[in-house]
């Protein structure tokens, strides 16, 4: 019973974060992880590890290493070694360095298995993993380790007033989202140029509706970049709050490629937003075509256009419309927001 327990505590992890920016597109996946996590809470280990199969074909751009965990760790429950064995080495593939503890180390159910001749290969491909990850997060091409990525920031509300007239800088760090190895999410740094006057006329608005926490000079965040598709959160701080109801920036390669003129992904608000806490936001993204672009930190490029559109559960539509150029990575956001604000990020240097 303690050790089901631990195991438990991977689904409330995973349903307690602040937010789960999903890369799941299908509309199920959620029930679908409700199903696996109740056979799994009332040891129905056998149809656990069944459920956990369905799950696997509701996910789109990557797989989570708690679900192959939680299926490795069902068919161990029913002695099932194959089970166990397939399921342990496809966490390989997305392993951070905390999964790679959990499986080697932390839970003791497996540790039936390390007398077998697969265990060494195993503990040999996860260790092989979590250097390559490491790499990965020291290598990227646009959000280079220490590259200054400086944009432009304007806010005006609805009724035409000018909120904010900034800029802030993008300042990627090189190592994984809060440790060397923690995900696929690298790690950047977004400075904000704010005054002390601009904290006296806009923190109140920030406090009222998601919380002081929200008003910060920096905020340390997540980035994605890789072979299949680049991502980032969005300038969500300050006067720019609202950007998080929003789609967020994203390319999927190639670009070329038809499926990916239309994709679309769900953000889930589940904690630490207060006003937006419980909702979900479902977005579109559309791939209009390529468009030259004229910019003084990079003069004229070519940029894939993309229009897109976020429904939220409790606030109503917003919108994005953003460009994207190869080298220079997200060059333009322009956002409507569910309440008519026009918020617009712009490279500069």
């Amino acid at each position: 019973m303690i050790k089901t327990t631990i195991f438990f505590c991977f689904i409330s992890i995973l349903l307690t974060a602040t937010e789960i920016s999903a890369q799941h597109t299908s509309e199920d996946y959620w029930e679908a992880l409700g199903v696996a996590t109740k056979h799994y809470d009332n040891a129905d280990y056998s149809n656990a590890a069944k459920a956990f199969d369905v799950l696997w074909t509701k996910e789109n751009d990557e797989e989570i290493a708690n679900h192959r965990l939680y299926a490795a760790a069902a068919n161990c429950m029913i002695d099932n070694e194959e089970g166990v064995k397939e399921n342990l080495f496809k966490i390989i593939d997305v392993a951070t360095k905390s999964d790679r503890k959990r499986v080697l180390v932390n839970y003791e159910i497996f540790d039936k298995y390390k007398n077998k001749d697969w265990w060494g290969e195993l503990e040999k491909g996860l260790n092989e993993r979590i250097e390559e990850l490491i790499n990965h997060h020291k290598n990227l091409k646009i959000f280079k380790h220490n590259r200054k990525i400086k944009y432009s920031a304007v806010r005006i509300n609805a009724g035409g007033d000018t909120i904010a007239d900034t800029h802030i800088t993008i300042i990627p760090d090189g190592t994984g989202w809060g440790d060397e190895a923690a995900s696929s999410q690298s790690q950047a740094i977004f400075i904000y140029n704010s005054t002390l006057q601009d904290s006296i006329d806009h923190y109140n608005e920030v406090d009222s509706i998601v919380g002081g926490k929200f008003w910060n000079n920096t905020d340390t965040t997540g980035i994605i970049e890789n072979a299949h598709t680049v991502w980032m959160h969005p300038f969500r701080n300050n006067e720019f709050f609202k950007t998080e109801l929003a789609p967020f920036p994203e390319i999927k390669f190639p670009v070329s490629d038809q499926s990916n003129h239309s994709f679309s992904s769900t953000t889930h608000i589940l904690n630490n937003w207060r006003w937006y806490n419980g909702t979900e936001t479902k977005c579109h993204h559309e791939y209009v075509g390529e468009v030259n672009k004229t910019y003084v930190a990079t003069g004229d490029i070519m940029c894939y256009k993309f229009n897109s559109y976020g429904e939220n559960s409790r606030y109503g539509k917003s919108t994005l419309e953003y460009y994207f150029n190869e080298e220079h990575g997200f060059t333009e956001m322009n956002y409507i927001t569910y309440d008519g604000d026009i918020i617009e990020f712009k490279i500069m240097k």
